[in-house]
């Protein structure tokens, strides 16, 4: 439990809260720390372990990382809950360019 909260400390620069504070998604700096290939390694592995044997972690990722996990297509409305303002710009850009088509 105390290494599973500490994947996912701020400080390390790998994870970083979603808009809304609830979930968590890759930090876009995390290339800061040259190790952190290594490190996303890792703590994929302490997941899935704690997943084959039934513990449950105190954290949770955004709907869009899971879908890009499993390889299911991102849309744009997966993006709210992870970056609201970038989901406003899109959503406008969808708009402005349905209405000119």
């Amino acid at each position: 439990m105390l290494l599973a909260r500490e994947m996912f400390n701020p400080g390390y620069a790998l994870f970083q809260c979603s808009a809304e504070s609830k979930t968590f998604q890759p930090n876009r700096s995390s290339y800061v720390n040259p190790d952190h290939l290594g490190f996303f390694r890792f703590i994929g592995q302490v997941i899935g372990k704690a997943v084959v044997d039934g513990h449950h972690l105190d954290a949770h990722f955004t709907r869009a990382f899971y879908k890009h996990m499993l390889g299911v297509p991102v849309n744009a409305s997966d993006l709210a809950a992870a970056d609201p303002e970038y989901y406003k710009q899109v959503r406008a850009v969808y708009v402005v360019l349905c209405a000119v088509w």
